[in-house]
C-alpha cells in the first residue's frame, strides 16, 4: 500500500521560546553521539533492530539537499528522546519532513507537537512556501499531531479519500480539506 502524503502551506510558525513539558531541544552537530542517538531513536519505528550508522548516511546524508543542521533532537535533561529532520528545497522553495521519531516514553506528552512545531519554524524562516511528509495509515498518534500542526491530507492516488475518511473517523475529526500535490483545495473531507 503506498504511503500518505500530508502539505503544510507556510505561515507563520516562530520556534517555542520554552521547554516544552520538561523537553528542550537543538540541531544536530553530526557528531559520534549524535549519529549513534538518532539511529537508537529510530529504531523504535523506523528502523529494524540491526541498523547502524550506514543508516544515517543512507536515509539523511544521501537527501537532496540535507545539512547536519537539518536534524533536530528533543532532549529531557540533555539526553536525545526523539528526533525530526526539516529539510529545505531552496530551488523550489518547500520543505520536507522526515524521519520522524521518539523513543517509546516520551510519546503521549507533546513530543511530537513539539517536533512538528520545530520542523514548521525551519521552514518559515527559511522562506518554505509549502512542506510535505510522508506517514502510514497506522500511525494515528502521528497523524493526529500532523493535523494539528496545520498539515493537510494530499489527493495523490485513487485510494486516498477513502482511507482519509477511515483515519479522520477514527480521530474524531471532521471538515479536513483535502488538497493536491501543489496545495490546491480539492475537497473537503467530511468522514
Amino acid at each position: 500500500m503506498k504511503q500518505l502524503k500530508m502539505l503544510w502551506r507556510s505561515r507563520e510558525t516562530p520556534f517555542p521560546e520554552n521547554p516544552w513539558k520538561g523537553f528542550d531541544y537543538r540541531p544536530s552537530t553530526g557528531s559520534a553521539e549524535d549519529i549513534r542517538s538518532w539511529v537508537e531513536i529510530c529504531k523504535h519505528g523506523l528502523l529494524p533492530p540491526e541498523a547502524g550508522e550506514d543508516s544515517y548516511r543512507d536515509l539523511l546524508v544521501n537527501w537532496k539537499d540535507y545539512r547536519t543542521s537539518d536534524t533536530w533532537f528533543v532532549e529531557r535533561e540533555g539526553t536525545p528522546v526523539a528526533t525530526v529532520t526539516a529539510i529545505v528545497h531552496p530551488e523550489t522553495r518547500r520543505g520536507s519532513v522526515h524521519m520522524v521519531a521518539a523513543f517509546p516514553e516520551c510519546r503521549g506528552q507533546g513530543v511530537g507537537g513539539l517536533m512538528n512545531r520545530i520542523a514548521c519554524a525551519v521552514f518559515w524562516e527559511a522562506g518554505c512556501e509549502a512542506a510535505d511528509l510522508t506517514t502510514d495509515d497506522f500511525r494515528i498518534p502521528a497523524i493526529r499531531s500532523y493535523l494539528s500542526a496545520g498539515f493537510l491530507p494530499v489527493d495523490w492516488d485513487e485510494d486516498m479519500t477513502g482511507r482519509w475518511e477511515a483515519i479522520l473517523r477514527e480521530l474524531g475529526r471532521s471538515r479536513v480539506e483535502m488538497v493536491d500535490e501543489d496545495g490546491r483545495p480539492v475537497r473537503l473531507l467530511l468522514p
